[in-house]
């Protein structure tokens, strides 16, 4: 076996020096310094006192602590008991603290303990209240009712000490006490608050409390509405007029169907009667709703005459003709450059019906003018007539063996009096005819020979006969 010369053996990752050599160390010096080891590790050693003295400042500042909090409490007492004072400062400032059941509390820190007297405990109470009367404390009354946000008063007829006043719930009522008289104040939710009322303590008398019911309900809005009413005029207006409310600042909403609200103003415009709802409401208040008619009427028609009016035939709102005889006030005249071919007469009927203006200023083919249409069902006579505005079947040319028939609900082909009466009553010439959008020609429902028929020609300005089996556009008319 091979021998090993010139090793040394180092231990792998540790560097510096531990506590116990740090011990050792000092004691090895101090035993050099001619110090016995019994001076140094012994009962009244030197390492001995060390510790004792260590000790003894832990106690000294843990018990400073602890007087320290106790201290804070009897100066800053906010009504609490020391017990609940001390638990606040765990485990913050102190670690424990105990009831005894004797009258003392055993407060702890580091382990280091201190007994205290609580005077503050009911065991302390009890013994402080022994030889005191029993407190007195009576009110005016003990209940009452309230509506927001009207305040009420009650007071203390007797009591024994100072008094305080705490409510169970401040959402519905406070109290607040000056003397002896305890205001309450009703807050914005309806219901039942207790009111405890308390005398204190004093050197003679103890602690007394008695409650008092405070029933609060909601304030009343009071609301009023004005809706409008109005003749037709196509003007778009409020459907509320004016609104008085009480208190002012609650907030105002509408609907036109009890559901949906809205802040915004509802407007109204067509001739018809709208029912309008009113909701107010504000917090602590009952909400206040009221509901009122918002009313257009129809604007009678009472012109003279309707001629160049527009006629809204069937009631759906959209113009169907244009108004060129008006039978209640009837006529004469001719048209054309043939006079005697462009004779009319419009005759005359009583007993009309009623009519009303259902649009005002409607832009059609014969200029702005306003829209008539009839005053419900009824079984009068007819007052106008009335020529379509368009071509029919988008102007399709017929022979007038298939035009004569064409009819369309109460409209029909004209004839060769209603056909001059238009051109005339209009003031329809070969300058401006094209300007109404109507065509040069068309045929008339009258007859002249077998093989020809009469037809107006607004090009030539003239009513004339033409060839059966020619072909022209036409248009219809029909009383109204």
């Amino acid at each position: 076996m091979q021998k090993k010369t010139g090793e040394k053996i180092v231990s792998k990752g540790k560097k510096g020096i531990t506590l116990i050599s740090l011990v050792i160390t000092i004691v090895v010096l101090l035993i050099l310094a001619g110090i016995s080891i019994n001076a140094v590790v012994g009962d009244n050693g030197i390492i001995k006192k060390a510790q004792e003295s260590s000790k003894l400042t832990e106690e000294i500042e843990a018990k400073e602590i602890m007087n320290r909090v106790i201290l804070e409490y009897d100066l800053v007492n906010s009504g609490e008991t020391l017990e609940e004072f001390l638990q606040t400062k765990v485990p913050d400032r102190i670690d424990s603290v105990i009831v005894n059941g004797d009258g003392t509390l055993t407060v702890s820190k580091n382990n280091y303990t201190l007994t205290v007297k609580d005077k503050t405990s009911n065991g302390s109470k009890e013994d402080d209240n022994k030889d005191k009367q029993e407190g007195e404390l009576t009110l005016s009354e003990y209940s009452g009712e309230y509506t927001y946000p009207v305040s009420g008063t009650f007071s203390v007829t007797k009591n024994s000490g100072t008094i305080s006043v705490k409510s169970s719930n401040t959402n519905i009522a406070i109290a607040k006490i000056e003397e002896k008289n305890i205001t309450v104040i009703p807050g914005t939710t309806e219901g039942t608050a207790i009111i405890t009322v308390t005398s204190a303590s004093n050197a003679n008398y103890k602690e007394k409390s008695v409650t008092y019911t405070a029933t609060v309900k909601n304030g009343t809005i009071n609301l009023s509405a004005t809706a409008y009413s109005g003749k037709y005029d196509g003007q778009a207006h409020n459907m509320i007029i004016n609104v008085t409310v009480d208190p002012s600042d609650a907030k105002i909403e509408y609907s036109q169907d009890g559901n949906t609200y809205s802040t915004i103003m509802p407007t109204i415009t067509e001739a018809t009667t709208i029912l309008v709802y009113v909701r107010a409401s504000k917090i602590g208040y009952k909400t206040q709703m009221t509901t009122c008619t918002a009313q257009v009427e129809v604007k009678t028609f009472t012109e003279d005459s309707g001629v160049g009016y527009y006629a809204d035939t069937d009631g759906d709102g959209t113009p169907d003709g244009i108004i060129f005889e008006d039978l209640k006030k009837g006529g004469s005249g001719t048209w054309g450059s043939l006079s005697n071919n462009g004779k009319y007469v419009v005759s005359t009927v009583s007993d009309t019906k009623e009519y009303y203006i259902s649009q005002l200023n409607y832009e059609g083919p014969f200029g702005k003018k306003d829209v008539i249409s009839e005053s419900g069902t009824n079984l009068k006579n007819d007052r106008f007539y009335v020529m379509t505005l368009n071509d029919y079947n988008n102007g399709t040319t017929y022979t007038f063996a298939n035009a004569k028939g064409i009819t369309k609900e109460k409209w029909s082909l004209p004839s060769k009096n209603e056909w001059a009466a238009f051109a005339g009553k209009l003031e329809i010439t070969e300058s401006n005819y094209s300007t109404y959008g109507l065509s040069s020609y068309y045929w008339t429902s009258t007859v002249n020979y077998s093989d020809t028929s009469w037809y107006i020609n607004f090009r030539k300005y003239k009513i004339f006969t033409m060839i059966t089996s020619s072909k022209i556009p036409i248009r219809l008319c029909r009383t109204f």
